[in-house]
């Protein structure tokens, strides 16, 4: 049911009515979550810089490299937890914690169904909510190459996803008849 660490114990035990005993666990992600640091890693990958953080917190990895190696990474008043989520998505991976390994590595989006849950057997409730209205036809984003002393410039458009998990369209050709105007999105 659930691989991680108990953390604490709450007691109510009044003189009268029912008493309670709650434990609290959490997985092994907390471990990153104790301590705000500032540091700095130089001439690393992103990836080393988090098997470092794992280790220092007792946790073996399963990673997957980063493509580049940095002059300097800081770690800014941040917990380990907060440092890895942001080296992650910086890459566009996900990271977590299962039982004693931190995971980082680009989502397996098209490797199927992680897990099969029947209505009224293992879900019992379920609301969601999916706004459908406005969607993006196309994203630029610009910025400035220190280096080269120029900008730097990038588009994407419908169709240019990375997957379409197992569907066979895109979520943007899903709703296209819902929202027919797709506007143009500037990010600076």
């Amino acid at each position: 049911v659930f691989v991680g660490e108990v953390t604490a114990w709450k007691g109510d035990f009044s003189q009268r009515g029912t008493q309670s005993l709650t434990i609290v666990a959490l997985d092994r992600l907390h471990r990153l979550r104790r301590n705000r640091r500032q540091r700095t890693f130089t001439q690393v990958k992103d990836s080393d810089a988090v098997d470092k953080v794992a280790s220092e917190c007792a946790l073996s990895t399963q990673l997957e490299p980063t493509p580049i190696v940095q002059d300097s990474i800081q770690q800014w008043n941040q917990t380990d937890a907060d440092f890895v989520l942001e080296r992650a998505s910086l890459f566009g991976y996900v990271a977590y914690v299962d039982d004693k390994q931190l995971h980082f590595h680009p989502p397996q989006l098209d490797a199927g169904p992680v897990a099969t849950l029947g209505w009224r057997e293992e879900l019992t409730a379920f609301r969601t909510t999916v706004s459908l209205s406005e969607q993006q036809g196309q994203l630029k984003t610009t910025g400035w190459n220190m280096l080269e002393k120029a900008p730097i410039e990038a588009t994407v458009a419908a169709g240019d996803e990375r997957s379409r998990m197992g569907g066979s369209r895109s979520g943007g050709e899903q709703v296209k008849p819902v929202d027919a105007q797709q506007p143009t999105w500037d990010a600076h």
